[in-house]
């Protein structure tokens, strides 16, 4: 099992990817997707971008991506 301080860090560093990286660099690893398959969820992470928030991604993403999401910092924790 993870530690919580893990799951912290691993959450971060994806805040932080988040924020300075434009979408399209992490789309696919983390989604699955590319900006042509699905333009409303570029659009999202776009935003999320813009506002510095992973909050708004949770806020906002369907069921499916926030599970594709939460595996993804459960991987890397």
């Amino acid at each position: 099992m993870k530690s919580y301080e893990e799951i912290i860090r691993a959450t971060a560093a994806l805040d932080w990817r988040i924020r300075t990286h434009m979408p399209e660099n992490y789309m696919e690893e983390i989604f699955g997707q590319t900006p042509e398959s699905d333009p409303s969820l570029y659009n999202r992470l776009w935003r999320a971008m813009r506002t510095g928030s992973i909050q708004f991604l949770l806020d906002t993403l369907d069921y499916t991506n926030e599970k594709k999401l939460i595996r993804y910092i459960s991987q890397k924790a």
